[in-house]
């Protein structure tokens, strides 16, 4: 992982990573806070394996218009979620953006 962040949000931050097998192929390792995010989740997700399986599922995902789940891992508090980089900023910015039309980036 290097210190060169992509993004932040209420939970945590996203930076640029490397994958070990492949040091050429840039990824977006997603570091959240699982304290903060479990009192969120607290309110909506009535078990705790429902997360572990949306994660499996995410992980099985093929598709040219998805974000690939690369992997996922869970230190103690944190989680680091392993996704791959897509770059162009992100897709709510487009949205809002006046010039774009919504419904063609959520597509």
């Amino acid at each position: 992982m290097t210190n060169i962040t992509l993004g932040k949000g209420n939970f945590g931050v996203v930076l640029l990573g490397k994958l070990r097998k492949n040091c050429s192929v840039e990824v977006a390792v997603k570091i959240l806070d699982t304290t903060r995010l479990s009192r969120r989740l607290s309110r909506t997700i009535s078990k705790a394996n429902d997360i572990e399986e949306e994660v499996a599922i995410m992980l099985q995902i093929d598709h040219p218009n998805c974000v690939h789940l690369v992997d996922w891992i869970e230190a103690g508090k944190t989680a680091y979620i392993v996704m791959e980089k897509v770059d162009g900023g992100e897709l709510f910015g487009r949205i809002i953006d006046p010039k774009w039309n919504g419904m063609v980036c959520c597509l």
